[in-house]
């Protein structure tokens, strides 16, 4: 602590020496923030318990002022120490550096004009009581003299203070605020008479003031100057320097050790009648004490003479005396300013290693006093600088040396300082400042410099007010930009606080220099710009400028934000009159327009720097470069976005809504141009869609405030959105001046804590201003006067405002911030980026339907947001129509994105719900895994949700489409749905009671029948609700019901079945929701309900059983037995056939079922098989097997069924043979029982277990060798082909019923007879039905095991036998190419058929892969999308497992499919199909290459083979071309989705080399007769061009590409199958018209195929050059379509029909021939243009490097024109090539 210095220094006693080094504020862990941004807001206390601040004992020295001495003696010691303690709190609080406190004086207190203004924050008194509770243990004085710091608050005590002086100068009074201890008496100290010096000098005629000296003091004019002598040279850094005079000095100094006492203002006799000598005798003595000094430390004036020197001059200053000083005695100060400045400019700190320890420390306290003090001198020059009445003698030399030292310490020493981190050991300095961090005394030391570099910021931003040269500016904008960049994250040289005052510092200073210079704004922002990523941004990252709220944001954030705000403070216009209310009307429209110009022009100014900052950051942000720059300033970028949408709407931050629309502005402007990048568009969808967002969440929160208004009063229309103008009510009027009032009164209350947020006020101010002035306009005659007198005293109001010079006041709002809020949102939301949102909203959706997948995509995510500010907006009819286009859009990832965009808000409005459902369900189906596991978990959702019985079944419809997906995740998430939905309730109800901690074993194990009663009824309840869902059920849904079950009973049994398991829930309660089904049927019968309930019923039952048959009782088949009879109705044999079904999969796992029953079943049985439909046949016969092979064991009825059938069988056959009628359907019935009594009843075995019952015996006399082999017999008889079709037909599907129990049989040679006869024939359904034989015994082998363990019994008569699988083998070896065949035929039917057949080839591995690929492929593209879906998904697992073999004959893939589509259309194949929803074309290959293109090696391979289809081979004899295959293959090139911009460049290469040869060689062949144009050619050909990776490899020149593979490394590509045959020779072709006219249609299909290419994906010829095949990395960014839909398709110039005629046998026209001719010369002619233009363009550029080496190209035109190569040259190539 330093003690009091009024005028002379105090004798310091040990006590208090002791006192005066007081603990400092690190070490009582208090935290400030520096006095040029006071904001105590800031400012903490750490929670250190129990630490006292003793104050130093203080002696007063007797004040040579009488004034003052009068004042010490009326308000007694006692008022004194209250003011001198007030000082100290004051200081501690808003500064915390006692070190360097000089406390002012009582008279200086209370003679001061200026307003005494606290700081920042919550009020003094609050931080005062803080301070005392944690640092103070009394509160009372302590022992001795020393007094406690006491909780008062120091603003009030001094304004009291002030004001009772100012009241009478005869009588202080204490001030309120004072604690009562400190009003009694202090004993007084010794006082000290002080010594009065005063020294009269001759006057020289060299120092009188000069003649423009206005002033009419005369006694001042007739004052004698002080004789200044010539001072010694001043050393700094031992060099000497040239030192100002100086004056004789007046005072003898009588000590070296005691520095020089200062006179103080108003001291001695005169003092009163001439303040301004004491000042020129204290400067004259200061300056001559430096004479006498020998050392040159001792040659600068020290700091405390510099501050007092400064306060001198500033209490001068504040009476307007300064004009009064001599010139003489300020050009002396300011000389020796200048020369010391000088010398600091050159002063560098010691930061290199001095030796110890301890010597390092010295060298460095030393180091620091030097730097101290050079700034202290800087802060001298720059108060006399500020200071009124001196600006015209500063010279501007010194202003400069001034800046140049302060510019030198910050660059060289500060902010190095301070970004020094422990963790940069590159840091020369680090040794130096690994000291300073950790020395407590050196930290302190830089918080001293911390603290003075602010002061004297703020004395230059203070200074800005002034005109300076462009120089000075240039460097006050460096000084303020490295104090604003300092990286404050390292805090080991100064806290945070301290580092965060200097970018205060630095921020203050860019403001005040950005609102005083207009001319300079845009380098500045320049600067700031460029300095921007030096600051760490992301949303990682802490930011460092803390709102309001507590929210941050970044610290360049608020500084661009504020730098626009200043933009608004200074009016550049004729001021407005002061009097505009006591004008008249016409006058007062007149100076309403002048302050709308001026509105306009401040406004303007802002929008120019927005647009500018926006310009700079675009341009360097939005390239899609990936360089580390580029990615900086896009994290700027991004941070500025999301940091202005924090701000939009806080009344602080006027100018964000600003920078937002200029912004929005520019993101339309990348969304509207075609040229703009992708990056660009991605950019511009993500702002905007952030920017739509933040306004409609404002709107909401408006909307929503305004109907809780409406609420409380249903008369309230507010608030008022229209337009301002003469048919505004007054009411609106006054809604929208309070709201402005609001805003204004809040900033101008909070003004004098940030300084800034008066720029902001002014922003508001122009904006209401405007709004006001642009209403009144013209319209101003037609005005209501209330209406027009508000207007006016507004316009009066807020220039003034805007006008107002006047410090910030200290007053207290009264309004709460939540208020300030509402208005606030609700004025900006009146500005124009809100009433935009239409126009952004419009953009994105136009967006939606753009071409690129990424864009749709950013789209859909961009809506998101503005959904999640108001999900009404989904119900917007634009909206709702753009999002269901997407939700059938080609990319799964846009469709995923809709759907998890609608998904979100389906279940919160019913509305919405409604809009979305069923588009948004069948994409259940959707081929996206991501977009099917979404839906399935959306609608899961909304069954919970809704109570619609009709969605409930909708929804479960669904779900069971995917229970047997091919993808795993999709399918067990399906059946977990299924599950969840549909039985999660019977669980519940069928839980079987347990008592409470009691766990289950096998004596607590309660059984199915103690379920309750009640129990059973809910079950029974949900049951109705159960089988409705499975009646509303197609087949393939109930089967997959089915499997829904057995999945989940398999999932929890295992491999053990037991009801009783309390682990097997679902299992107990499948088997009540059995046993209440069987019930169900009865009381449904009973109830007399629609036999389609009862259907429904039994189906439902049926599935059950069907996935778990142990679930059937004896009980239960014993009920089901009354529906085994005959029926009369459609409905009944449904429920007979169900109930068969049951039978089926129950009899061989029931246990305990009587005989008389058994019997009874046999009975029925046999009746039915006489009565029963044929469909119900083959359930009838197994039942009928079942029961006597299992049950009644009795086989007489089978023997002597087939007996009887094959009987009646050989009299029809000889019938038909005789050519007699017969009864079709009675045969077909007999053929139909022989057939299943055959496959299901084992007689072979019957006959050898028991071979002397007489039935069995009798059987096997007339049936012999074997039962098979006389049916197979018979039955193959009937396959003649002179019988019926049915008859056939029912053959052919009974030997297969013989063939699934006898496989051999299937082999034999009247078997193949049959099978070649019905592939030989026309007949499409024979071939289905033996197709479909082919199919079940597949299926056969695949999924019949030998023994089912878990069942126990066989599902085929004879397990053992496995010679099935070899005999299958051999059939599909056979007989494969004719099912492939079949595969390709126009009927839907055989086609289904044919393809189940390749399914289960494939899956076991029955032939090649690759022998079923060209059918595969082909049926791909069939219009049947269930036949094209099944192909499909053999092709992806093909691809899967085989993916190496398969594509080994692409191209045979490519011709089927081309045939294949010629088969199902009579017009000419397109290699494409439209999109109804787009109109956009997809390739019909496109299926195949989304596959192929996995691998680069395997997909570069195929394009190459698809483009060499469009070479001519002009080598052979008899040229061919197909030009309807070319146009095909054409066709689908342009149409591929192509997945990088490499895929393109392909092709084009491929085109080039096909164009530039055989098209070459056309082109000469067809200008043979032209000798000039030939000559001309060749000509251009002579000069052979460097060869080219791009080049066209004419005239049978081989060409080698190595193209690298992704999956294989560095392994090289085969030879290029473009290059296996070489295209001519040497010798010219002289081919006739008609043959060029065919071979030219390849070539132009090739030449249209390249142009539409570069068309739609806006490619460059010059691009094409140089694409290199063989860099791997290269083109690897996705290609985006400039054109869409109708846009890009391809257009031909061919004719109907002209392909085939020009192509075909027959000669074409004469006509049709040069038509063509003449086409295909202009087209190669502008291709050959084309390229020469670009081949020149890359030649002069030389963009690339490959065109410097020997292997570089030049063009591929003038490689074109080289019609003839030699040989040699072919084989050097090739050799090159090699190597």
């Amino acid at each position: 602590m330093p003690q009091m210095h009024y005028q002379e220094e105090a004798t310091i006693t040990p006590q208090e020496q002791h006192h005066a080094t007081a603990p400092t504020n690190a070490q009582t862990g208090l935290q400030y923030t520096a006095l040029p941004s006071l904001t105590s807001t800031d400012s903490m206390l750490r929670d250190l318990p129990s630490l006292k601040i003793a104050f130093p004992e203080f002696r007063l020295v007797q004040p040579q002022d009488p004034t003052v001495r009068a004042i010490l003696s009326q308000q007694g010691l006692s008022q004194h120490a209250a003011t001198f303690e007030t000082q100290c709190l004051m200081s501690l609080v808003a500064n915390a550096n006692m070190e360097n406190i000089r406390f002012p004086s009582a008279s200086q207190i209370a003679i001061s004009t200026e307003d005494i203004v606290p700081p920042t924050g919550p009020p003094l008194s609050h931080l005062s009581e803080t301070i005392l509770r944690h640092c103070s243990a009394n509160t009372g004085p302590s022992s001795g003299s020393n007094y406690q710091l006491p909780a008062i608050d120091p603003y009030d005590t001094l304004i009291d203070f002030k004001k009772s002086y100012m009241s009478t100068t005869t009588q202080i009074t204490t001030p309120t605020h004072v604690p009562a201890f400190l009003s009694q008496t202090i004993p007084p100290s010794p006082i000290v008479p002080a010594v009065s010096k005063e020294t009269t000098l001759p006057l020289s005629s060299s120092q009188k003031r000069s003649a423009s000296d206005d002033t009419d003091d005369e006694s001042i004019r007739e004052r004698t100057p002080k004789k200044i002598k010539s001072r010694p040279s001043v050393v700094v850094n031992n060099e000497k320097k040239p030192s100002p005079v100086t004056p004789e000095p007046s005072v003898v100094k009588t000590s070296e050790s005691t520095p020089t006492p200062i006179p103080a203002t108003g001291t001695g006799p005169s003092s009163q009648d001439d303040p301004v000598t004491p000042f020129e005798d204290a400067v004259a003595e200061l300056l001559e004490a430096l004479d006498g000094e020998t050392e040159t430390s001792s040659r600068l004036l020290s700091p405390s003479d510099i501050k007092q020197v400064a306060q001198l001059i500033k209490d001068l200053s504040k009476k307007d005396l300064l004009k009064d000083v001599q010139i003489d005695t300020m050009a002396s100060l300011l000389k020796y300013l200048d020369t010391a400045t000088k010398d600091f400019a050159e002063f560098t700190f010691p930061l290199e290693d001095q030796g110890t320890e301890g010597e390092d420390e010295q060298v460095l306290h030393r180091g620091f006093d030097k730097t101290i003090l050079s700034l202290d001198h800087v802060s001298l020059s720059l108060a006399i600088l500020s200071s009124q009445g001196l600006q015209h003698l500063f010279p501007e030399e010194l202003l400069i040396n001034s800046l140049n030292v302060l510019k030198s310490f910050v660059e060289k020493f500060m902010v190095p300082a301070l970004e020094h981190s422990k963790d940069d050991p590159k840091l020369a300095k680090g040794y130096t400042f690994k000291i300073i961090s950790s020395n407590p005394a050196l930290r302190q030391r830089m918080v001293v410099l911390v603290s003075s570099t602010c002061e004297i910021s703020e004395k230059l931003r203070k200074s800005c007010a002034t005109e300076l040269s462009d120089g000075i500016i240039v460097t006050l904008v460096y000084i303020a930009l490295s104090l604003f960049f300092i990286d404050t994250s390292s805090e080991m040289m100064v806290g945070l606080t301290e580092a965060e005052s200097l970018k205060q510092a630095g921020s203050g200073l860019l403001r005040a220099l950005y609102s005083k210079y207009h001319n300079q704004r845009m380098w500045i922002l320049e600067e700031i710009l460029s300095s921007l990523i030096k600051l760490p941004h992301g949303k990682r990252v802490s930011k460092g400028y803390r709102l309001r709220d507590g929210s941050k944001i970044h610290a360049s954030s608020a500084l661009l934000l504020q730098l626009i705000h200043t933009c608004a403070e200074r009016p550049v216009i004729d001021p407005v009159s002061p009097d505009l209310l006591e004008l008249e009307h016409p006058a007062q429209k007149i100076e309403m327009q002048k302050f709308l110009h001026c509105a306009k022009i401040l406004q303007d100014n802002a929008k120019t720097s927005v647009g500018y900052i926006f310009n700079v950051l675009l341009s360097r942000s939005a390239k899609g470069t990936k360089s580390s720059v580029d990615a900086e300033y896009r994290n700027v970028l991004e941070s500025l976005l999301h940091d202005l949408l924090t701000v939009l709407g806080l009344p602080e931050w006027p100018s964000a809504e600003i920078f937002l629309l200029i912004l929005s502005k520019s993101m339309v402007k990348y969304l509207d141009d075609s040229k703009s990048d992708l990056s660009s568009r991605q950019l511009a969808v993500d702002t905007l869609g952030l920017i739509a967002a933040k306004i409609k969440t404002i709107s909401n929160s408006l909307t929503t405030q305004a109907a809780e208004s409406r609420k409380a009063d249903p008369t309230d229309t507010r608030p008022f959105y229209g337009e301002v103008n003469v048919g505004t009510k007054l009411p609106d009027l006054s809604y929208l001046q309070a709201s402005y009032g609001r805003i204004l009164e809040f900033l101008t209350a909070n003004e004098v804590n940030d300084l800034a947020l008066k720029a902001a006020k002014n922003t508001w101010i122009c904006q209401w201003g405007g709004i006001i002035c642009g209403a009144a306009g013209d319209t101003g005659d037609n005005w209501g006067l209330e209406e027009w007198n508000l207007l006016v005293t507004e316009i009066n109001q807020c220039w003034k405002f805007l006008t107002s010079q006047a410090p910030p006041s200290r007053t207290k709002s009264t309004m709460a911030r939540k208020d300030v809020l509402s208005s606030s949102d609700y004025l900006t939301s009146r500005l124009q980026l809100f009433l935009s949102f239409d126009i952004l909203l419009a953009r994105i959706l136009l967006t939606l339907e753009c071409n690129v997948v990424v864009l749709r995509t950013k789209s859909l995510k961009a809506l998101s947001l503005i959904v999640t500010g108001d999900y009404k907006v989904l119900a917007q009819k634009n909206v709702h129509k753009t999002i269901s286009l997407r939700l059938q859009d080609t990319s799964p990832a846009v469709r995923d994105a809709a759907i998890d965009l609608v998904g979100k808000y389906m279940l919160q409005d019913d509305k919405i719900l409604h809009a979305y459902y069923d588009i948004v369900s069948d994409r259940i189906s959707d081929t996206g895994l991501n977009v099917r596991k979404r839906v399935i978990r959306l609608l899961r959702e909304i069954y919970s949700k809704t109570d619609k019985t009709s969605v409930h079944h909708d929804i479960s419809r669904k779900l069971l489409l995917r229970v047997n997906d091919d993808e795993t995740t999709v399918r067990e998430l399906a059946i977990k749905s299924v599950h969840d939905i549909c039985f999660n309730q019977f669980l519940q109800a069928t839980l079987a009671p347990q008592v409470p901690g009691e766990e289950f074993t096998e004596e607590t194990l309660i059984p199915v029948a103690a379920v309750t009663t009640s129990q059973k009824r809910e079950v029974l309840m949900r049951a109705r609700y159960l089988v409705d869902m499975v009646g509303q059920l197609s087949t393939a849904q109930g089967e997959a019901f089915g499997s829904v079950i057995q999945q989940l009973l398999k999932k929890e049994k295992g491999h053990a079945f037991d009801i009783m398991a309390p682990d097997q829930e679902f299992t107990r309660g499948c088997s009540v929701i059995v046993g209440c089904l069987v019930d169900l049927i009865d009381v449904l019968q009973e109830e007399e309900a629609p036999k389609s309930s009862v259907v429904s019923t039994v189906h439902t039952l049926f599935t059950f059983i069907k996935a778990e048959p142990r679930l059937t009782t004896p009980r239960h088949l014993s009920a089901l037995e009354a529906y085994l009879h005959n029926c009369s109705t459609h409905d009944d044999w449904k429920v007979t056939m169900f109930v068969l079904r049951i039978y089926e999969v129950a009899l061989p796992v029931v246990q305990g079922v009587q005989e008389n029953f058994s019997q009874t079943v046999e009975r029925l049985v046999s009746t039915l098989l006489s009565s029963c439909p044929v469909i119900l046949l083959p359930e009838a016969v197994h039942v009928l097997c079942l029961v006597v092979q299992l049950l009644t064991r009795q086989s007489a009825r089978l023997c002597k069924l087939v007996l009887s059938c094959m009987q009646l069988l050989n009299v029809d056959l000889d019938k038909l043979q005789k050519a007699k009628a017969i009864q079709e359907r009675k045969t077909v019935r007999l053929m139909m029982l022989c057939g299943l009594l055959v496959k299901h009843f084992p007689f072979e075995q019957q006959i050898k277990e028991s071979p002397t019952v007489a039935h069995l015996a009798e059987l096997k006399a007339k049936m012999d060798p074997s039962v098979q082999d006389v049916v197979f017999k018979t039955l193959s008889a009937y396959c003649d082909d002179r019988f019926p079709l049915p008859l056939r037909q029912t053959a052919t599907q009974c030997l297969g019923y013989v063939f699934m129990s006898f496989p051999a049989l299937m082999d034999s040679t009247r078997s193949k007879d049959i099978m070649n006869a019905i592939f030989a024939g026309q007949d499409n359904q024979l071939k289905g039905e033996l197709i479909h034989v082919y199919n079940n015994f597949l299926i056969k082998i695949q999924t019949t095991p030998a023994l089912d363990k878990g069942t126990g019994y066989s599902l085929v008569a004879k397990p053992e036998d496995h010679m099935e699988a070899g005999i299958g083998n051999a059939i599909m070896q056979q007989y494969l190419e004719r099912i492939l065949q079949c595969a390709l035929e126009a009927d839907p039917k055989l086609q289904m058929c044919t393809v189940d057949v390749i399914a289960q080839v494939t899956t076991q591995a029955l032939a090649h892969p690759g022998l079923c690929m060209p059918v595969v492929v082909a049926l791909e593209t069939s219009p049947d999308e269930v036949l094209s879906e099944r192909a499909l998904r053999i092709h992806k697992d093909l691809h899967q497992k085989h993916a190496s073999l398969i594509y080994a004959k692409s191209m045979e893939c490519v011709r089927t499919m081309y045939m294949y589509q010629m088969s199902l259309t009579h017009e000419e194949v397109q290699g494409f199909h439209v999109l109804a929803e787009n109109g956009n074309a997809i390739a019909l290959l496109g299926p195949m290459y989304g596959l192929v293109s996995d691998k680069r090696q395997t997909r570069n391979a195929f394009l190459s083979s698809l483009v060499k289809v469009l070479d001519v081979d002009l080598s052979v004899s008899k040229i061919e071309v197909d030009g309807d295959y070319c146009r095909f293959i054409a066709e689908n090139l342009a149409y591929l989705e192509f997945k990088t911009m490499e895929e393109i460049f392909l092709v084009i290469f491929y085109l080039n080399r096909i164009i530039s040869g055989a098209g070459i060689t056309l082109m000469e062949s067809l200008l043979g007769s032209s000798q000039n144009q030939l000559a001309a050619l060749k000509k251009t050909k002579k000069k052979k061009p460097k060869t080219t990776t791009n080049s066209w490899k004419s005239n049978g020149k081989k060409s080698h590409s190595y193209v690298k593979s992704d999956d294989e490394g560095d392994e090289a590509m085969d030879d290029d199958p473009m290059d296996e045959k070489e295209q001519g020779d040497d010798t010219e072709l002289n081919l006739p018209k008609h043959v060029v006219a065919k071979a030219s249609v390849a070539i132009e299909a090739a030449m249209t195929l390249k142009g539409h290419l570069k068309r739609v994906y806006d490619i460059s010829e010059t691009k094409c050059q140089q694409f290199q095949p063989s860099a791997t990395a290269s083109h690897k960014e996705r290609p985006s379509a400039k054109f869409s839909g109708v846009m890009a398709r391809m257009e031909w110039m061919w004719g109907p029909g002209d392909l085939a005629k020009l192509c075909g046998g027959s000669q074409a026209s004469e006509v049709l021939v040069k038509r063509q001719l003449f086409r295909f010369k202009q087209m190669i002619e502008t291709e050959m243009m084309h390229g020469i233009k670009a081949g020149e363009d890359t030649h002069g550029k030389g963009s690339h490097p490959s065109h410097q080496s020997s292997h570089s190209h030049s063009s591929h035109t003038r490689h074109a024109t080289e019609m003839h190569v030699d040989d040699e040259d072919d084989d050097e190539d090739d050799d090159e090539d090699d190597e």
